[in-house]
């Protein structure tokens, strides 16, 4: 079919009504725009309000956020100062409940004081709470825990720091054991068994009771106490028969070996060497004792004789009164001087002899009661135990003697403990016996031979003869110095002067030229000498040096800390302290002008001092921040620091008081024939006692 031409009428219809269609489409479209944009301007506007909204909430929130953490923290602040006003009071507590219990214990109380002692620990006592606990300690532990408890104990000894206790039984069918007891609790620690024997003597423990020797059953045996024993030393050729050993000491893990038959007497040195033999004087008689000396010697009681042998052949050094009956016989080494005693009977007859001068005799005669007296020896400070029939038992020290009853049954070893006498007997029974000194004034180290001056220091003590050898205690260990000038503690060694030359406690020596005059030493070491003529040195072993100006002379007074390098120095009324680790230049010290004081001392870490006036005593902070005035009885002969200063200990005629600083209280006091005294530690004092060298711990 032929296409139909389009009018141009039809063209027009069509045009118009796209048009129209357009125009819809158009409205439509700006009917929507209208539309979204109303809209858009609405969510908008609806968006800016949510926005101020949440900023408004926001900064609502930020204001309540900021009022609660200053809330908070005022909270906190509050509990802050809550909690340390709480440990004030609790501390503040403590502190009265200690002072309670000090005039309870004082009181007789003693039930009383230490409840309110456990009280006040439980709330944090004062810094010298350790003080009133060793006064409130228990009574030593009854000793338990073997199974061997009825077998009876044939030898026993005492570790050197005497913490440990070693006994040998022999239980039923002649079985040994070796048991190793805890001296403070009580409690058994070890057991060994040794080989069965039908004799067992001479037992001995190293320092600290880990390492044992026995005679037993003909041989000596040794070996840890957690171990096994196995002999040691065994005989030969050159040795005498271990039958006849009849001394034995320990040094440290190594024995030193003393042996003996009719006419000789052979010393077996440490590690295994070739013994020395000494031939006895053929007229010397029977040989009683034997000991080892610190010089490298050996001495003997031979017969009646007491003889010394140090390499140049023996030398007679007394001899015992002659009398019919047989007789007992003991010797001590005391370092610069040999004790010597017999038991004839009932008599006692105790001698002191100076090694570096023999000429010289200081003896002494006791009389036992009516006993049969079997067994003497000396203990650990010098002191001579005594052991008879029935339990008998005698000391003899400085002091006197004194007597007792150990029991019915006969004792077969007693040895010096931290709280008194420690033995055993034939029962099994071990047991101690306190005695009021030990309990009260420490550790006994040495009886002080009569002849020998002895004067006490931070670092320990000195013991010097007439003839003027000295010998130094310091750090658990003597030190023999020889004759010399001025000699002072000094750590693990000495310092000392002799006219212009110094001897250096690391060795070698120098000149007062060079280095200046000895003032003292600190027990780290360090030495302090003053170089005319206006300077202070510091001297340590690492050559270091620290010099600075002083006041001119040299002091009249020192006083050493015990636990820092600081010391108090008087030049007549003036003083001044001066600190090698703060400022070494000397801080002055208010002083009343025109006054002396009799006594001065420092606390252990050198920030109080102390000095007496009469019966005043003035307690300072070297820092100048407080001062405490406390009154004596009477004019204390010696003063000491305590507990960072807080405590001031004092020796007034026969008695060791113990003052509280901040109240001038009594804290306690103890009888005591001191003499000398001086801080050790901050809750240590070295003492020198009725004659005997003490060291009194806190609490110990």
């Amino acid at each position: 079919m032929p296409d139909t031409p389009i009018k141009p009428t039809d063209i027009e219809a069509h045009l118009l009504a796209r048009l129209k269609l357009q125009r819809v489409i158009f409205g439509a479209c700006a009917l929507v725009l209208v539309t979204l944009a109303v809209l858009g301007m609405s969510a908008y506007r609806n968006m800016q309000r949510d926005v101020k909204s949440a900023r408004d909430d926001a900064l609502v929130a930020d204001g309540a956020f900021q009022a609660e953490a200053a809330h908070s923290n005022e909270l906190k602040q509050a509990h802050e100062q809550t909690g340390a006003e709480v440990l004030r009071q609790k501390r503040a507590l403590a502190l009265e409940k200690c002072r309670l219990a000090a005039q309870d214990f004082a009181q007789g109380y003693e039930s009383r004081a230490r409840t309110l002692f456990q009280e006040a620990q439980a709330l944090g006592p004062p810094p010298w709470a350790p003080l009133l606990q060793r006064e409130l300690r228990p009574d030593p532990a009854r000793f338990t825990g073997s199974s061997n408890a009825d077998a009876a104990v044939a030898c026993g000894a005492l570790s050197g720091d005497r913490s440990r206790l070693g006994v040998v039984r022999i239980a039923l069918g002649r079985v040994s054991l070796l048991e190793i007891y805890d001296v403070r609790e009580g409690k058994l620690l070890f057991t060994v068994k040794l080989p069965d024997a039908s004799d067992s003597g001479d037992l001995h423990l190293d320092a600290r009771g880990e390492r044992f020797l026995v005679r037993h059953g003909g041989r000596l045996l040794g070996g840890p106490v957690d171990g096994e024993a196995a002999a040691v030393g065994a005989p030969g050729p050159d040795t005498v028969d271990p039958q006849s050993w009849t001394h034995l000491s320990v040094r440290d893990d190594l024995a030193e070996l003393a042996s003996a038959r009719p006419g000789e007497v052979s010393v077996h040195p440490p590690g295994g060497a070739r013994p020395v033999s000494r031939l006895l004087p053929s007229d010397s008689g029977e040989l009683k004792a034997l000991q080892s000396l610190a010089r490298q010697g050996v001495a003997v009681v031979a017969g009646r004789d007491v003889l010394a042998h140090t390499g140049a052949g023996w030398e007679p050094l007394y001899s015992f009164r002659p009398t019919d009956p047989p007789m007992l016989a003991a010797l001590f080494d005391a370092g610069t001087a040999l004790f010597a005693a017999a038991i004839t009977g009932r008599d006692v007859e105790l001698v002191s002899i100076p090694l570096d001068a023999p000429g010289e005799r200081f003896v002494r005669f006791h009389q036992l009661s009516p006993v049969n007296w079997s067994r003497m020896a000396f203990m650990a400070d010098g002191t001579l135990l005594c052991l008879g029939a029935q339990g008998a038992a005698a000391l003899i020290g400085p002091d006197g003697l004194s007597e007792w009853s150990l029991g019915g049954d006969a004792v077969s070893f007693g040895a010096l403990g931290p709280d008194g006498l420690v033995f055993g007997n034939d029962r099994g029974e071990l047991s101690m016996r306190l005695l009021a000194r030990e309990r009260q004034l420490g550790q006994s180290l040495l009886c002080v031979p009569p002849e020998f001056a002895a004067r006490t220091a931070a670092g320990g003590f000195v013991l010097t003869s007439r003839g003027g050898t000295s010998r130094v205690w310091g750090q658990g260990q003597w030190h023999t110095a020889g004759k010399l000038t001025r000699v002072v503690p000094a750590g693990d060694a000495f310092a000392a002067a002799d006219g212009e030359q110094l001897i250096l406690p690391w060795g070698g020596q120098s000149t007062v030229e060079r280095d200046g005059v000895l003032l003292g030493a600190w027990p780290m070491g360090r030495l302090l000498l003053y170089k005319a003529p206006n300077e202070l040195v510091f001297l340590g072993k690492d050559s270091r040096r620290t010099q600075f100006s002083a006041p001119t002379p040299p002091p009249e007074e020192v006083a050493f800390a015990a636990s820092a390098p600081a010391a108090a120095l008087r030049y007549r009324d003036s003083l001044y302290v001066i600190n090698e680790l703060g400022n070494p230049d000397p801080h002055a010290i208010a002083a009343r002008e025109g006054l002396t004081p009799d006594r001065m001392a420092l606390s252990a870490d050198g920030q109080v001092l102390a000095l007496t006036l009469g019966q005043l005593v003035r307690v300072v902070s070297v820092q100048g921040a407080e001062e405490h005035t406390l009154r004596t009885g009477v004019p204390p002969q010696a003063v000491a620091l305590l507990f960072g200063g807080t405590v001031l200990a004092t020796i007034e005629r026969l008695e060791l008081i113990f003052y509280e600083v901040a109240t001038g209280r009594v804290l306690t006091r103890k009888a005591a024939q001191a003499e000398e005294m001086h801080a050790g530690g901050d809750a240590t004092l070295h003492l020198v006692e009725g004659g005997k060298l003490r060291i009194l711990r806190f609490p110990d």
